[in-house]
C-alpha cells in the first residue's frame, strides 16, 4: 500500500521533459517542461490517515515521557527546574500514567508507596466494575479516540497549505509545508475550535508520508475553560517523531515555549517531553497487585 500510495503521489506531480525539437538544420532542446506542483491537501490528507494509522497502532505499546520544565521569572531568568518520568501503561482497557522518577531520582520511601498504592487501587477499581460502569469508562476512552480522529479530518479544512520547499529530515527526503487558518473557519472540536488562532509547518516524508517534524505557534490568545486560563499569542511547539518498527512512527521529542495565565496565576515555561522505550503490550497480560499471582 505504502508502494502504491507513492506511485500514485509521484504520478500526481511529475511531467515527463519534452523530448527535443528536430529541425532540417540543427537540434535544439525545449526548455524543461515545469513540474506540476504538488496537491497539498492531498498529501496533507494522506499524511493524516498515516498519523491515524499510527494512533490505532499506538493503543497496543506502552512507553516512557521524560519531562522537564523550566519556569522562568518575571525577569526571563530561569526560577526552577522540574523533571518527572512517567510510564504510560494500559490498565483494563485505558490508559493509565505511573510515576516512576522525579527531579533525576527514583521514587522512594513514603513516595513510591503512594504511588504504587494509586495504581493498586485503580486496578482493583477497573477489575471489580461492574459491566455497565466499565462500558462507560471504555465508551470515554472511544470518545476521545473519536475527538481525535474528528480533530485530525479538520485539518484541511482548516488550513490554506504552501509549499517551501524540500527538506530532509533525519536523512528522510520531505516537503516542507506551511499551513495557515483559513479565513471564517470554525472548528467542531475543543482542539479545531483553536486552529484559526494557529500557524504551523510539517515536514512530511516523502516515503510513507509520515509527520516527521511539526513547528506551529499562536497568531492570538487562546483562552480555556472561560476565562480561568489564558494562552498568550506567540507560544511556540515543536514536535519530533521516530521509527519504532516497520508498521510505526511515534513522538520523540515535544518542546513548548509558552506564557499563560491561570486564575490569578501567570506563568512563563519551557518544557520538553522525550518520549522512549516504546514497547508492545499484549492485550491478554496483566498487570498484578502485589501478592496476586499469575494463572
Amino acid at each position: 500500500m505504502k508502494l502504491i500510495l507513492g506511485m500514485c503521489a509521484m504520478l500526481a506531480w511529475s511531467q515527463p521533459a519534452r523530448p527535443p525539437v528536430v529541425t532540417p538544420h540543427k537540434t535544439v532542446a525545449a526548455p524543461p517542461h515545469p513540474e506540476a506542483p504538488p496537491d497539498l491537501d492531498s498529501i496533507v490528507r494522506q499524511s493524516l490517515q498515516r498519523e491515524m494509522m499510527n494512533a490505532k497502532a499506538l493503543d497496543n505499546y506502552v512507553y516512557e515521557a521524560q519531562e522537564a520544565t523550566i519556569t522562568y521569572d518575571g525577569n526571563g531568568r530561569p526560577s526552577k527546574t522540574e523533571s518527572k518520568l512517567t510510564e504510560y501503561l494500559w490498565l483494563e482497557g485505558s490508559r493509565f500514567k505511573r510515576l516512576i522518577e522525579e527531579n533525576g531520582k527514583p521514587l522512594i520511601g513514603s513516595a513510591a508507596v503512594k504511588e504504587q498504592r494509586r495504581m493498586d487501587a485503580e486496578i482493583a477499581k477497573r477489575r471489580r466494575e461492574s459491566p455497565s460502569d466499565r462500558q462507560k469508562r471504555l465508551a470515554e476512552e472511544e470518545k476521545r479516540r473519536a475527538e481525535s480522529r474528528q480533530t485530525r479530518d479538520e485539518v484541511v479544512k482548516a488550513f490554506n497549505f504552501k509549499l517551501l520547499g524540500e527538506d530532509t529530515v533525519a536523512g528522510a527526503k520531505c516537503w516542507k509545508v506551511l499551513a495557515e487558518p483559513k479565513p471564517g473557519y470554525e472548528g467542531n472540536t475543543r482542539i479545531s475550535r483553536l486552529f484559526p488562532k494557529m500557524r504551523g509547518t510539517i515536514w512530511v516524508n516523502q516515503q510513507g508520508y509520515q509527520w516527521l517534524r511539526v513547528e506551529a505557534e499562536t497568531l492570538d490568545a487562546i483562552t480555556f475553560g472561560g476565562f480561568l486560563a489564558k494562552l498568550d499569542k506567540g507560544a511556540q511547539f515543536h514536535l519530533e517523531q521516530m521509527r519504532v518498527n516497520e508498521n510505526l512512527w511515534a513522538m520523540r521529542q515535544l518542546t513548548t515555549r509558552v506564557t499563560a495565565r491561570a486564575r490569578l496565576m501567570r506563568f512563563n515555561q519551557a518544557q520538553q517531553i522525550d518520549f522512549r522505550n516504546y514497547r508492545k503490550f499484549s492485550a491478554e497480560s496483566r498487570l498484578l497487585a502485589p501478592g496476586a499471582e499469575a494463572h
